[in-house]
């Protein structure tokens, strides 16, 4: 299926995305930051370590932390220079770092599925995912859970779910197990709202999952945005300031104005700034969408 049958397919298509992935692992060596974080990026992200940038601050008291654009690694140092083992490092990918990491995966061989057994398996403890569920064909709707919700309509049950399955299977079997929705008192005469039957708009809700997919696309992200303000906000600025010199000087002194402003910027410059123009490089090679599972 070429690129323009994928992007007509998806549209129809109700679709599943990971909007949040966080999680934490327990450092190799207490004694090798370098080499501990260098594993998560290697060995579980299976990205290359030589990208990231070291940042001399953190979150959530974490006091040091390695980024590419907007993927990061935090992780503490105490005072003797070792690795605070019951902070562990935290890997954090927010919604746009989810859309940069995606730029990665090829298809069978790295995508989510593997990504979060990888870390299952070096014992990470999973502190959020988000998955967000983008709805085209009317099958629910937010002003009808909110109502549901209202009159104590829905069920909840606290149950264990295994991890270890495609995530669309896991987004839909959490919402299957965990929720139900039922029969307003309109409707039913049981005082038990726990034994009145399922309302029939959620059950079909839970079926189209055999016709929703995983989306896997590439958004605007790290220097878009930016190139976006230079282009509407600032070109006019500095068009006119580079016609006036060169009306007042001539065309090499406007030039040598130019000139003098990438230099500037270039001294400002952070790694950050250098990580995000390596992920801004592999944004424009790269194709739009690299994959679209529908398992």
């Amino acid at each position: 299926m070429d690129l323009k049958s994928r992007l007509e397919t998806l549209k129809k298509s109700n679709t599943v995305t990971i909007d949040w992935f966080a999680n934490t692992v327990k450092p190799h060596d207490v004694d090798d930051y370098f080499a501990s974080c260098r594993f998560v990026v290697e060995e579980l992200l299976k990205l290359r370590f030589l990208d990231f940038s070291l940042e001399n601050y953190g979150t959530n008291k974490y006091n040091r932390h390695f980024a590419y654009a907007d993927i990061k690694l935090y992780f503490s140092l105490n005072g003797n220079g070792s690795m605070d083992y019951s902070m562990g490092i935290f890997t954090e990918l927010r919604g746009q770092g989810c859309r940069q990491y995606e730029h990665f995966m090829e298809g069978s061989i790295n995508n989510w599925n593997d990504l979060v057994i990888r870390f299952l398996e070096n014992n990470a403890h999973f502190t959020r995912i988000d998955i967000a569920n983008d709805i085209y064909d009317g099958s629910l709707s937010v002003s009808k859970i909110y109502e549901y919700c209202k009159q104590g309509l829905c069920i909840i049950f606290a149950q264990n779910m295994r991890l270890r399955k495609p995530l669309k299977e896991l987004f839909f079997s959490v919402l299957a197990s965990h929720y139900r929705f039922v029969l307003p008192d309109s409707h039913s005469k049981d005082t038990k709202k726990s034994r009145r039957e399922t309302v029939a708009w959620w059950e079909n809700y839970i079926k189209t999952k055999e016709r929703t997919k995983l989306k896997i696309e590439r958004e605007e992200v790290t220097l878009r945005q930016s190139k976006e303000f230079l282009e509407n906000q600032v070109a006019k600025t500095l068009t006119k300031i580079y016609k006036a010199y060169q009306k007042s000087w001539g065309t090499e002194s406007a030039n040598a104005y130019i000139n003098y402003l990438l230099k500037l910027g270039e001294e400002k410059m952070t790694f950050k700034d250098v990580s995000e123009i390596k992920e801004f490089s592999i944004e424009e090679q790269n194709e739009l969408y690299w994959a679209l599972d529908s398992k």
